[in-house]
């Protein structure tokens, strides 16, 4: 522990207040349009409430309530189901909790938002403290108990508090966290429905068996002992397996996994890389004018791991796909979907990158918190 700080308990910083839950307990029936807030879990959020999921209960039954009743710098934390989800309340709002709540409201010489994060801190050992039940519980008895450590007087904790507010700040900033989760979900969504539309044949295409236009030739076996450090990927059926100090494929080419966890996949691979023979080579018709990038959407769109004999683990070959039908429109039209797909493959890439970003970033809050407290 650092050199004058000292150990005290929720209960003894601040003052738990339960929600009511006597029979004037609001139902979905007391709901109003306009009212006061009446808040659930589901409410909170880092920045407060989210005021556009609020359930609202007229005055009067407000008034009716003996207890549960919060103010602004009040600390709403979850007893049952996401257990230490927990906001401030701000910008003046008053109202009542649901009974799934406690009201942590701190005492005087105690910062409220020193206090949200040290349980911001300790978060991963407060869901430890679940009793067990078929929902996850914490009694209010128990969080009363809970150790919190304070530094020397009321200032430094604010000094503390500060710090924190600045650098989560930047770390926000950063973070473009906004809906990246759900924009992802769209965007696959979106390129999906795209591809779907895309690859449905017109006007002006011709069929072709897969054997026509297509040759697979497997990779060379290459025992993993053999990976060292170096500039070529190797390819196999599970991806990228390592790197190596030779190729033996030119960069341009499109592979397929033959076998494992990859077993279908089909990639466009630019640079020059060593081709295992868990992967197969696309060797295609030379009379047949193709985009590689076009054949790449088309090949992922027909899913080739459906046409794989189903023994101890998938596997393809050119006898299983030989007899595949392909539609393959004019090389101009094919080049005009390419640049539509690229265009919504580009934007999943961007929101993947966004998301792994958000990940860090609360990574680093966490290690900030660390600093902190450790």
């Amino acid at each position: 522990m650092k050199q004058g700080w000292k150990i005290q308990t929720l209960g003894d910083v601040a003052t738990f207040i339960n929600g009511d839950r006597s029979t004037n307990y609001p139902s979905k029936k007391d709901y109003v349009i306009d009212g006061i807030p009446f808040v659930n879990a589901g409410n909170l959020i880092q920045s407060g409430l989210d005021l556009e999921t609020l359930n609202l209960i007229s005055q009067s039954k407000y008034d009716s309530l003996t207890q549960g009743k919060f103010v602004e710098g009040d600390i709403l934390f979850c007893l049952r189901g996401t257990l230490g989800k927990h906001s401030i309340v701000q910008n003046g709002l008053n109202g009542a909790i649901a009974s799934s709540l406690v009201i942590i409201r701190t005492k005087d010489g105690f910062n409220n938002k020193y206090i949200s994060y040290f349980l911001d801190y300790k978060q991963p050992f407060i869901e430890r403290l679940n009793n067990g039940a078929a929902q996850p519980n914490i009694p209010a008895k128990t969080m009363k108990g809970f150790p919190i450590l304070l530094p020397p007087n009321e200032k430094q904790q604010q000094s503390i508090v500060e710090y924190l507010d600045s650098a989560f700040a930047q770390i926000d900033e950063l973070e473009l966290k906004s809906n990246a989760e759900k924009q992802l979900a769209e965007a696959r969504a979106l390129f999906q429905s795209a591809l779907t539309q895309a690859m449905q044949p017109k006007p002006g295409w011709q069929d072709f068996s897969f054997s026509q236009i297509i040759k697979l030739k497997s990779g060379d076996n290459l025992p993993a002992k053999s990976f060292v450090e170096g500039a070529y990927p190797v390819y196999g059926g599970n991806g990228i397996a390592g790197y190596h100090n030779q190729y033996n494929k030119e960069g341009g080419q499109i592979v397929i996994g033959r076998v494992g966890a990859l077993c279908g996949n089909v990639r466009f691979i630019k640079s020059p890389f060593w081709l295992t023979d868990n992967g197969f080579e696309v060797i295609l018709n030379k009379e047949q004018k193709m985009d590689l990038l076009f054949l790449t959407y088309l090949l992922n769109f027909c899913n080739l791991r459906q046409y794989a004999r189903q023994a101890a683990q998938p596997v393809i070959s050119n006898v299983s796909l030989k007899d595949i039908q392909l539609s393959i429109p004019p090389i101009k039209e094919q080049q005009t979907i390419v640049a539509q797909l690229d265009a919504l493959s580009n934007r999943i890439r961007e929101l993947e990158i966004s998301r792994k970003a958000a990940a860090e970033c609360e990574a680093l809050k966490q290690a900030l918190l660390r600093q902190i407290f450790e």
